[in-house]
């Protein structure tokens, strides 16, 4: 997979939600059952609703909190 961004924050939140939207769709189909497309409004409703949480911050509203969770982690990037 491959995202890009304005940002490297933006392309790590697009890459996120990229990747976690596959897994949910294979989680689905793994099922066996029809899945039933999502309508159109309905996905202008969600978009919307992205855009009032992100406040036009995008990836920048968790890049912070991932950066200090990496540092818990391994802080050997930072060299």
């Amino acid at each position: 997979m491959l995202t890009v961004g304005e940002t490297i924050p933006d392309a790590f939140l697009f890459m996120y939600a990229l990747e976690t939207a596959c897994q949910i769709q294979i989680g689905a189909q793994a099922g066996g059952n029809e899945l039933i497309p999502i309508h159109p409004k309905i996905l202008g409703g969600i978009k919307a609703a992205v855009e009032q949480v992100l406040k036009g911050f995008g990836g920048d509203l968790a890049w912070p909190a991932l950066l200090r969770k990496l540092d818990r982690r391994d802080s050997s990037y930072r060299v």
